[in-house]
């Protein structure tokens, strides 16, 4: 059961992984320009009453844009732990094994992942438990 089942558990981790970064393309898209505005807007160092409204207006949709990639991030949780729960033999002497090949390589996916790539001050960090049988995904930073 072994390298082949790990195997088999890895290759529909980073499927799901890759359908995250395919489902979030599009808010990262959208919040490109919205960071890009907003660091504009920050330089100024009298904004007008106009910038100040535009700012806040840029913040609330980067909020908004936010929630939607963390979202994203946690059905992806949910999917990867369910693959979890049923593919992780329920022998307590394997768990350790496990752990100790899933989890350095769990979060290098989720670091390698070229589609998962934020920039600046964003990034996501995951980690995987073979005992609880569940995954994480969180986003650090604001958009």
């Amino acid at each position: 059961m072994g390298d082949k089942c790990i195997d088999d558990v890895k290759n529909n981790v980073t499927k799901e992984i890759q359908l995250l970064a395919k489902n979030t393309q599009q808010i990262c898209k959208k919040a490109a320009p919205l960071r890009e505005e907003a660091a504009e807007l920050a330089k100024n160092k009298q904004p007008s009453a106009d910038d100040k409204k535009r700012v806040v207006d840029l913040r609330k949709a980067l909020d908004k844009l936010q929630l939607d990639y963390q979202s994203e991030a946690d059905e992806t949780s949910k999917r990867i732990s369910k693959i979890l729960q049923t593919k992780i033999p329920n022998d307590k002497d394997q768990v350790p094994d496990w752990q100790k090949d899933m989890a350095p390589w769990y979060r290098d996916l989720i670091n390698k992942e070229p589609g998962l790539k934020l920039g600046k001050d964003l990034r996501l960090s995951g980690d995987i438990s073979i005992k609880d049988k569940e995954a994480t995904i969180i986003l650090n930073g604001k958009f």
